[in-house]
Parts: structure tokens; sequence; C-alpha cells
């Protein structure tokens, strides 16, 4: 969660703990009860949630900062997260 802008993957999470994929995503989620995919996108979308209430930063960059490389893509996971676009959620935490 404290850098959700890095190229995060089951692969270098196995990796880093000496682990098997298979085994890295079994003991995963055992331990937080979550995938490791979906912890990657929430971590991403909180963070997103923040920087669009708290900076100017455009969307793109936004989306850039929170480790997504197409902004397309980091919309329709915002919106499947949230319920909205982040331009949607950015007006509606300024009101």
């Amino acid at each position: 969660y404290k850098n959700p802008a890095f190229d995060w993957s089951i692969e270098h999470g196995a990796n880093r703990l000496f682990l098997s994929r298979f085994y890295f995503q079994k003991l995963y989620k055992q331990f937080f009860g979550v995938t490791f995919q979906i912890d990657l996108i929430s971590a991403r979308i909180s963070q997103a949630k923040k920087l669009l209430q708290y900076s100017n930063h455009k969307i793109g960059e936004i989306a850039g900062l929170c480790g997504y490389k197409n902004v397309e893509h980091f919309t329709r996971q915002f919106r499947e997260q949230v319920g909205v676009t982040p331009r949607e959620f950015r007006k509606w935490a300024a009101e």
C-alpha cells in the first residue's frame, strides 16, 4: 500500500520470498483474505481517490502515479471499484 505505483506482480512477490507463483498466491489469500491482484487494485484505487481529492494532478498523471500505464484501463477499473469515473469522483469530492 505504500508504493502502488511500483510494477508489482505475482512473479515479483513469489521471487522475493523464494516461492512458486502458485504457493505465493495460496499463502497470500490465506493470510490476507483476498487475492494478490484484488489487493493490488484496491491499493491503487485507494491512492487514486486520495490524489483525486487532495491534488491538482490531471487524471492521466494520477493513473501513472498509481501504477497504471493506460488511462483507459485505470478509468475502467476505477469505475468498477468506486461506481463512478475518476472525473465524476473528483467533482463529487469537491462539493
